[in-house]
């Protein structure tokens, strides 16, 4: 099964749509929150797609 975007109220006010990308089986593997409107959603997941589709991987871990 492919990942998925799920979009669920997080409160009253700004920041009430919250987002959490997971894998096929369930597990969360980004967990966004503070989208003022459904439409603000809408845009940071076409976001999130294109840079995972073009970004380039950044180690900041120090290890060689």
């Amino acid at each position: 099964m492919p990942a998925r975007f799920e979009v669920r109220r997080g409160g009253k006010g700004a920041g009430a749509y919250l987002v959490q990308l997971c894998t096929g089986d369930g597990r969360v593997v980004a967990d966004l929150g503070g989208f003022p409107s459904l439409d603000e959603v809408k845009r940071a997941i076409a976001f999130l797609r294109e840079g995972a589709a073009q970004g380039h991987v950044v180690d900041l871990t120090g290890t060689a």
